[in-house]
C-alpha cells in the first residue's frame, strides 16, 4: 500500500505542476523583451546611419547630394526630428525595431534613393514609435 502511495503521491505532483499559459513555442510577441529608446537618441542615430549611407554612396561632396558630412547631418536630423519628435511617438521608440531599421540602412543599395525615411518600410514611423 506504502508503494501504491507514493506513485500515487508522484503522479499527482507531476500533473498538479503543469501549467499550460496558452503560449506554444511558435507563438512569437514582437514587444517581449523591447525596451523604449527616447526620440532624440533614435534620431541621432538613424542621421548617423543615413549619413554614414549617403558618406559610402559617394553622395557627400562638393556637386553632390549633400556638399559636406556636416550639411548632411543638419538635414537629414531635421527630417528625423519631424518624423520622431515626442509629439509623433510619445512613448518613445521600440529599441528592437530602431535595431532593425539602422541595419537596413546601412544595408540599402546605393542605387536605390533613400531621400525619405519612409522609403525603408523598417523606418516607417508606424514600425518605430512605441
Amino acid at each position: 500500500m506504502k508503494v501504491s502511495l507514493f506513485g500515487f503521491a508522484v503522479a499527482f505532483a507531476i500533473v498538479g505542476c503543469h501549467h499550460d499559459d496558452g503560449m506554444h513555442s511558435s507563438e512569437t510577441t514582437t514587444t517581449a523583451g523591447s525596451y523604449p529608446v527616447t526620440n532624440e537618441a533614435a534620431i541621432e542615430n538613424i542621421t548617423a546611419a543615413r549619413c554614414d549611407r549617403e558618406l559610402s554612396c559617394n553622395n557627400i561632396g562638393a556637386g553632390k547630394d549633400y556638399d559636406s558630412f556636416a550639411a548632411c547631418t543638419r538635414e537629414l536630423h531635421h527630417n528625423a526630428r519631424a518624423s520622431f519628435n515626442a509629439q509623433e511617438c510619445p512613448h518613445g521608440i521600440d529599441d528592437r525595431n530602431l535595431t532593425n531599421c539602422l541595419s537596413d540602412i546601412r544595408n540599402e543599395r546605393c542605387g536605390n534613393p533613400l531621400d525619405t525615411l519612409e522609403r525603408v518600410t523598417s523606418c516607417r514611423k508606424g514600425k518605430l514609435c512605441r
